[in-house]
């Protein structure tokens, strides 16, 4: 079962089958908030500007040439680059493009954004099979050729995971072989040339180019108020803009430039923003390898094993605390492994844990089952059920040495006539005699509530009254002793068609109070009861003729309006200094 579970997680793992729950868990874990680069601002076409100056779309290209003009209008105050993330692609107005085009070159701190429009197309293998290419570009558009020449570019594709987060970024894009950079790195590249760092990063991308994106900041974090029409008509100043990136987008709803971001569920992200948390990750190299699986497998599997073996070794007070320290020192070091560039998955381990740790309860429950019921049978043939019982139910460490002084009645029954009979039969024979008798004593003392104390020889001793309370315990020892005289009858009479021999009970009923407990030592204890109200009782049976039952003026009294007997006078009793009166009961 341990085996298949490994196999079972270690191929979820693997194939990272709990895709959803596992980004939103680490997106929880990973994705926090930073301090930002204050390198970094947005100027935003938002809901101001819109009101401003209309409808975005009867805005010209002369618009933003003028906002370029603005932002470099003073050497010393310019932006170190501008991103333009808007689609300036196809020719308009010749004057408006021209002059978005000049002052572009003439500062030459402009990057644009380009777009590559993928679709499916059904490809031809070697060996003649078709498939369908989903990667297949359909089209690249780019800025118009003025504006072109004149800035640098980089592609906005925007890489939607499988819950439709933006997750990665795709760092560089194949167009007829030539590479296209993303948009965010060639702003990055521009502001490294600026101000005079060769020290390039280049982040870690997989097989589809893409890399993860470890956010800094959530919506609105790097917007601090330039809407673009204040900064146009100078109504903000622009002399903190210096030196630093400037990045101007979509900043309002309805400008279809929106996405979810796994930093913040509730808010969408603007797309200039998501370029500014992508360029933020380059400043600072803040780049994330997810460690190879095959390397998760193997501390999955180290682990499990580890705690399997200490889950089935310890108690469930002690495994529990253990599950618990376990999955929070797992997922401390996973976000240690995360800030220091490595990303972990998050539920798998855990959850394989918990079911680990559910599975081994559900083992060790169903042994323990397993076990109580054959310990339970097997015991209950020696000790009274009801001692197998309170031993089950409170546990072993319960049973402890010592004893206590309680009320109860006493019986003890023997086999008359069993010497002759035993040197006359052949040992299996006499093993056969005994069982059959020994099992009508044990049915009729259990099902008085009885407690089998212990098998003396051919004789039996029973307690009734412990270690369970027994109401009217005195009666019920008498119907017991009437009961086991009434069953040899027809066991006598089964023996002498077989041995031509015949024997009978003796019977010695008493009751007071004794010492009942655990009396030995902790190597070897039984539970009994000692003291003088059992030897008179043992006295009692050794008085007994074949048949009879004799039972002492204690009991009578108590038991004399619901049976017959008869008093044979005080009799001596051996061991003892005084007579007692002793009655013998009448059997109809």
């Amino acid at each position: 079962m341990f085996l298949i579970l490994l196999i079972v997680f270690g191929t979820t793992l693997g194939l990272n089958s709990f895709y959803g729950l596992e980004m939103r868990a680490e997106d929880f874990l990973y994705q926090k908030e930073k301090v930002l680069d204050d390198n970094i601002r947005v100027i935003g076409i938002d809901t101001e500007s819109l009101n401003d100056m209309g409808p975005f779309n009867t805005w010209t290209r002369a618009d933003m040439a003028d906002l370029i003009s603005v932002l470099n209008q003073d050497e010393e105050s310019r932006p170190a680059v501008i991103g333009i993330d808007v689609m300036y692609f196809g020719e308009t107005d010749e004057a408006n493009d021209s002059y978005l085009a000049n002052v572009t070159g003439e500062y030459d701190n402009v990057v644009t954004a380009s777009l590559v429009n993928f679709d499916s197309k059904l490809e031809v293998k070697e060996n003649g099979d078709f498939y369908l290419n989903n990667s297949y570009i359909s089209k690249y558009e780019e800025p118009f050729e003025e504006l072109k020449n004149n800035t640098v570019q980089g592609h906005v594709n925007t890489f939607l995971s499988k819950d439709g987060m933006v997750r990665d970024s795709i760092q560089k894009i194949d167009v007829n072989g030539n590479e296209v950079n993303s948009f965010a790195y060639e702003i990055y590249k521009k502001y490294m040339e600026y101000i005079g760092d060769s020290n390039i990063a280049v982040p870690p991308v997989d097989k589809n180019n893409t890399w993860h994106i470890s956010y800094s900041g959530k919506s609105g974090s790097y917007y601090d108020g330039l809407s673009f029409s204040k900064v146009l008509n100078g109504d903000i100043d622009i002399e903190n803009l210096a030196g630093k990136i400037v990045l101007i987008g979509p900043y309002a709803t309805g400008l279809t430039d929106d996405y979810i971001t796994p930093i913040d569920y509730n808010s969408k992200m603007f797309g200039v923003e998501i370029h500014a948390n992508i360029i933020n990750a380059l400043l600072n190299k803040d780049f994330k390898t997810e460690v190879p699986v095959y390397l998760q497998i193997v501390l999955l599997v180290l682990s499990s094993i580890i705690l399997y073996l200490l889950f089935y070794k310890l108690k469930i007070k002690q495994s529990l605390p253990i599950l618990v320290l376990f999955i929070a020192l797992y997922l401390g070091i996973a976000y240690l492994t995360y800030s220091a560039g490595y990303i972990l998955r998050v539920i798998y381990l855990p959850i394989f844990i918990i079911v680990l740790y559910v599975g081994v309860l559900a083992i060790k429950y169903v042994t323990t089952l397993i076990e109580k019921k054959k310990v339970e049978g097997t015991f209950k043939r020696y000790v009274a059920p009801q001692v197998v019982d309170q031993i089950i139910n409170t546990g072993m460490e319960t049973i402890q040495l010592g004893g206590r002084n309680t009320d109860i009645a006493v019986l003890f029954v023997d086999i008359r006539g069993f010497t002759p009979l035993s040197e006359a039969l052949r040992p299996e024979e006499v093993v056969e005699v005994l069982n059959e008798y020994f099992d009508l004593i044990t049915a009729c003392i259990f099902k008085h509530e009885g407690t089998l104390d212990k098998y003396i020889g051919d004789a039996a001793m029973a307690i009734f009254n412990a270690p369970i309370e027994v109401e009217d315990y005195t009666y019920k020892a008498v119907l017991t002793a009437m009961d086991i005289v009434k069953g040899a009858k027809d066991l006598e009479e089964k023996l002498f068609e077989r041995f031509n021999k015949k024997v009978s009970f003796g019977v010695g009923v008493n009751k007071g109070e004794a010492v009942v407990g655990n009396i030995g030592t902790s190597m070897r204890m039984d539970y009994t009861a000692i003291g003088n109200t059992v030897n008179t009782a043992a006295r009692l049976e050794a008085n007994a003729k074949a048949g009879q039952i004799l039972i002492s003026e204690s009991v009578y009294n108590e038991v004399k309006d619901r049976i017959k007997a008869e008093s044979i006078g005080n009799i001596p009793l051996k061991g003892k200094s005084e007579e007692i009166e002793v009655f013998s009961i009448i059997l109809d």
